[in-house]
C-alpha cells in the first residue's frame, strides 16, 4: 500500500515532468510535432504552470519540513491555482509562467544550499537563474539577494571551486540571450520601460511612454501592494496576517526571501507602467513566508472548529473561482473577436484602415516618439 505522503510527492512530480518533457519535444529542429506555433507556445505555458506548482510545494516542504502533504497542497491550489494571474499564465503563451518557474526553481535549488549545506546545489541555482534571466530579464533583480547571499555562503565555508563553477555556469548559460540580443540592438537589457525607470514614479499613475498613454486607477507605490489583498490574486490571503509570528521569518532562508520581495517590488514601483503578472513572482514567495500562518489555521482550525474552518475556507475557493472567471471572461471575449475577425482580414493589408481613417476623419497628431512613431487623436 502507498503513503498518503507518497503519493502527494511521486504523482504531480511524475505527471508534471512528463508535461514539461512533451513540450520540449514540440518544436525540435524545425520539426512541428503540432503543426502550430501558437499552440506548441500554449503547451509550454501550460507545462510551465503545472511545473510551478510543482516546484512552489516542493518549496513548501523544504521550509516547513514535517506539515503534512494535504496542507501543503490545498494551500498551493488556493493560493496559488486559483488565483487569477496565475491561472491566466497557463492560458497565454507569453513567457510569464516559464519565467516563474525558473525563478521558483532557482530559489529552491539555492535555499536548500543553505538549508542542507549541499552546495553543489548552488551550481544548479545559477543556472536555473540564468535561464530565469534569459526569459525574463526584470528577474534580475529579484534573484539578486539570493545571489549575493549565496556568494557570501560559499566564500565562508571556502568552497571556491563549487562559486566558480556557479558563476560560470549562469555564464554560459546567459550567452546565448546576449548573442541574440546583440542582433538589431545595442543593448543586451535594451528597455525603453527599463531606461524611463524612475524614483518619482512610485507617486504618479498616468505615463506617456513610446507606447502611448496609460492611465491607472492608483500610483504604483498603491499597485504594488495588491500581492497583499487584491482579487487578482486572493483577496482573503490578508487575513493570513492575523495568525503571522515574527518567528515565521527569523530562519535565514525565510530574510532572504523578504529581501528579494522588497528588492522586486522597489523595481517595479520605478517602472513607468503597471502589469499585474509581474508581481507574480513577488507574490508567490509571499506565500512561502505566510504558509506558516496558513498551517496554524489548517491544523488547528481543523482541530477546533472543524465547521467554521471549513466554511471559511469554502467560502476562500468560491471567491477565487468567481475572481477566475470574471478576469478570464475579457480573455475569452478578445478570443472570439479575433476568431471572428480572422475570416475578413484574411488576405487582406491591415494599412488599408489607416487609409480608411484618413480619407475619412479628421486626425491631430498627439505625440511623437523616437524612430519615427507617432501617436494620432481621431478628432
Amino acid at each position: 500500500m502507498i503513503s498518503k505522503e507518497l503519493f502527494f510527492r511521486l504523482v504531480p512530480a511524475i505527471f508534471f515532468l512528463g508535461l514539461a518533457m512533451l513540450a520540449a519535444l514540440l518544436n525540435f529542429n524545425g520539426l512541428y510535432f503540432v503543426g502550430n506555433d501558437v499552440l506548441a507556445l500554449q503547451m509550454v505555458s501550460w507545462a510551465s504552470a503545472a511545473l510551478g506548482l510543482w516546484v512552489f510545494e516542493r518549496l513548501l516542504n523544504l521550509l516547513a519540513p514535517g506539515v503534512r502533504a494535504e496542507s501543503r497542497w490545498m494551500f498551493a491550489g488556493l493560493a496559488l491555482v486559483c488565483s487569477p494571474t496565475f491561472f491566466c499564465t497557463g492560458l497565454n503563451n507569453m513567457s510569464d509562467g516559464l519565467g516563474l518557474t525558473l525563478v521558483l526553481a532557482a530559489f529552491f535549488l539555492g535555499l536548500r544550499a543553505f538549508q542542507y549545506s549541499r552546495v553543489i546545489n548552488a551550481v544548479w541555482a545559477a543556472g536555473f537563474a540564468a535561464l530565469a534571466v534569459s526569459t525574463r530579464y526584470s528577474t534580475a533583480i529579484i534573484l539578486l539577494p539570493l545571489f549575493v547571499a549565496l556568494v557570501i555562503f560559499l566564500s565562508s565555508k571556502k568552497k571556491w571551486l563549487v562559486l566558480a563553477g556557479a558563476i560560470c555556469t549562469g555564464l554560459i548559460l546567459l550567452v546565448p540571450y546576449f548573442w541574440l540580443k546583440s542582433v538589431g540592438t545595442a543593448s543586451a537589457f535594451g528597455n525603453f520601460m527599463l531606461d524611463n525607470w524612475s524614483a518619482g514614479n512610485f507617486f504618479q499613475r498616468t505615463f506617456n511612454h513610446e507606447n502611448g498613454i496609460e492611465r491607472y486607477a492608483l500610483p504604483n507605490i498603491l499597485f504594488l501592494f495588491f500581492p497583499l489583498a487584491h482579487p487578482a490574486f486572493c483577496l482573503t490571503i490578508s487575513g493570513l496576517f492575523f495568525l503571522f509570528k515574527k518567528t515565521d521569518i527569523a530562519l535565514p532562508v525565510k530574510r532572504i526571501l523578504l529581501a528579494s520581495i522588497v528588492a522586486y517590488l522597489l523595481f517595479l514601483g520605478g517602472l513607468p507602467y503597471q502589469h499585474l503578472s509581474d508581481l507574480l513572482p513577488a507574490y508567490a514567495l509571499l506565500l512561502l513566508l505566510l504558509f506558516p500562518a496558513w498551517d496554524r489555521l489548517y491544523c488547528y482550525g481543523f482541530l477546533f472548529f472543524p465547521r467554521l474552518t471549513a466554511g471559511i475556507l469554502a467560502t476562500a475557493l468560491v471567491l477565487q473561482v468567481f475572481f477566475c472567471t470574471i478576469y478570464l471572461s475579457p480573455i475569452l471575449s478578445r478570443n472570439r473577436l479575433d476568431q471572428n475577425l480572422q475570416p475578413q482580414l484574411k488576405g487582406q493589408n491591415l494599412l488599408k484602415n489607416w487609409d480608411f481613417l484618413g480619407k475619412n476623419y479628421p486626425l491631430e497628431q498627439h505625440a511623437a516618439f523616437p524612430e519615427g512613431w507617432k501617436l494620432w487623436k481621431v478628432r
